[in-house]
């Protein structure tokens, strides 16, 4: 799980001891199941993030680093720490070594709703030169059309997460060690990291509250069937084998391909060519992206 909690003041997140603004934190068992009696091995993220832009005044090394936004860093720092890991994760799942050559058929495509601050962090050039040596391809979903294409939001877990979580509290988390570890987080390791949220009693009751339900939650909303859903429904992947991705469901989220108004809708001629080709369009998207 990531958590992102934006609009940090100066008072609530020190420029001194944060000059950069961001602060991430690897959270044990903040995951699905992790708040259970036993650990299960996982691990979440939480990210504090100042409101106001970084200034230079604040800390002596602060005016020699590179500046980037709140965003652009929150994104450069899942790119590092959440997506590269469980790319490599799943490739290992695979048969893929450690260090070892990553043929052709492993190359990774990512796909992102393509925000300004996602686009930057995906231009970066730094980041350029990873992808380029992990053969991982970006790719990006049209302006304003996540809700059409993006897997995840096709699948009903957002919305359950909305419809869960107003209804659940730490309260109904029977384990209280992971609750208890979420305070001590808070309170006194993060405060000496420039955190400090006493000055708004109910926020950091209320952060404490959810991360502490949050493993809980996720149990409830994070099935296969309905993370599987959203992959169906965009054409990704399909139900018999689970691998290979559909014409028929890719083309119908196309809206140029659909339409029936005169002038709009492309000819027959072109989507018979597009379905003939249609692997070949596969094996060119997985190479160079779009």
């Amino acid at each position: 799980m990531y958590v992102a909690v934006t609009g940090l003041t100066e008072e609530e997140l020190d420029p001194v001891l944060c000059p950069s603004g961001f602060l991430p934190v690897k959270v044990p068992n903040l995951c699905k199941g992790g708040n259970e009696v036993h650990s299960n091995g996982g691990f979440g993220w939480v990210v504090f993030m100042r409101g106001d832009k970084m200034k230079k005044s604040y800390h002596p090394k602060a005016k020699d680093e590179p500046w980037f936004s709140m965003a652009h860093q929150k994104h450069l720092h899942y790119n590092k720490e959440v997506l590269l890991p469980f790319i490599k994760r799943t490739r290992e799942l695979l048969g893929w070594k450690p260090g070892s050559h990553i043929p052709e058929w492993l190359r990774a495509c990512c796909w992102c709703d393509g925000d300004i601050p996602q686009l930057q962090a995906m231009l970066f050039e730094a980041n350029e030169a990873l992808d380029e040596a992990e053969k991982i391809v970006r790719n990006k979903h049209p302006a304003a059309g996540t809700a059409v294409f993006q897997p995840a939001d096709k699948c009903p877990v957002f919305k359950l997460l909305k419809h869960v979580s107003a209804r659940t509290t730490s309260k109904n988390v029977t384990a209280t060690a992971f609750k208890d570890a979420i305070k001590e987080m808070i309170n006194v390791t993060l405060r000496a990291k420039g955190l400090n949220l006493d000055g708004n009693v109910g926020k950091k009751n209320g952060l404490i509250d959810l991360l502490s339900s949050s493993p809980k939650i996720l149990e409830a909303i994070c099935t296969d069937d309905h993370i599987k859903e959203g992959f169906y429904a965009s054409g990704m992947i399909d139900k018999e084998t689970g691998m290979v991705p559909t014409h028929h469901a890719l083309m119908k989220n196309c809206r140029i391909w659909e339409s029936k108004v005169k002038g709009v809708g492309l000819p027959k001629t072109v989507k018979d060519h597009c379905k003939n080709n249609f692997s070949f369009w596969g094996r060119y998207n997985s190479k160079r992206g779009r």
